[in-house]
Parts: structure tokens; C-alpha cells; sequence
């Protein structure tokens, strides 16, 4: 037997207040910081290390969202951002720093079969690899 449930307004509300995280992260290797230089001016690049030591990155919502146990040994900053920096660069740039994300093993990355509702979600957040669609999910994608 099928149950379909519907959320309410208020109850996707609360979701996204509880457990959608209030800043963006972006795991990257150095050569990619380098090609970023340009956006960098308001976010805060911290080092990996720093980063995963630091307790203000150490929330569970922040760990689990972003699967820090599954990031690459390769990445070697973080990019903490407002939900909105990624709107404000170029479209190129923005779907650059996304599919890496993908090659890092980021969380927060989830295949369109579970997205019924795809023509709904912007082009610039999906990404074709292995002939498999997937979605990359940030805050204002939430939102």
C-alpha cells in the first residue's frame, strides 16, 4: 500500500528553519581557488584543516548535509558563503565551482529521479555525469 503524503506551508517552513544550512560551503582543491580569485572578496576561504577543526563548522546539521566524511583528501580550502554569492557570479563560474563539488563527493547532491517536479528547478544546478542526471543543492535552491 502507497501512502501520499503532502507537507504543509508551515511544515516545509520549519524543515528548511531547522535543517537546511544558513551558509553555503564549497569544497575546493587549490587550482580551483586560483580560477575563483575574482569572487572571492565576500566569502571566507579557510584552510581544510582550520575548517574542520574550527567548532562553528562542526554542527551536525553542517556535517551531515555536506557528508564532510565522504570530502576528497584533495580539497585543501572551504568557501563559506552567504546563500546568495552564488547568484551574483557569472553563470560559467557557478556551474564550474557546482560540478566540482561533484568531484569532491560534497553532500547535498541528489539524483533527478527523486525530483519529480525537475522543470521546476533551475538548469544551472544540474549536471549530466555518467549519463546519469543529478541535482546540487544549495540554500537559495531551497528557499
Amino acid at each position: 500500500m502507497t501512502v501520499n503524503m503532502k507537507p504543509t506551508k508551515e511544515q516545509v517552513s520549519d524543515w528548511i528553519e531547522n535543517f537546511v544550512p544558513k551558509i553555503d560551503l564549497f569544497f575546493v582543491e587549490e587550482d580551483t581557488l586560483a580560477m575563483f580569485a575574482e569572487h572571492l572578496s565576500e566569502v571566507l576561504v579557510v584552510p581544510r584543516k582550520e575548517f574542520f577543526e574550527h567548532s562553528s563548522y562542526n554542527q551536525i546539521q553542517l556535517v551531515n548535509s555536506f557528508m564532510y566524511w565522504n570530502i576528497s583528501d584533495k580539497v585543501k580550502y572551504v568557501i563559506v558563503a552567504q546563500p546568495d554569492w552564488i547568484s551574483k557570479i557569472s553563470v560559467l563560474s557557478k556551474r564550474e565551482i557546482l560540478f566540482n563539488q561533484y568531484k569532491v563527493g560534497r553532500g547535498l547532491i541528489f539524483p533527478m529521479s527523486l525530483f519529480p517536479f525537475s522543470s521546476s528547478l533551475p538548469e544551472d544546478y544540474i549536471f549530466e555525469e555518467k549519463g546519469e542526471k543529478f541535482l546540487i543543492i544549495q540554500s537559495n535552491i531551497w528557499n
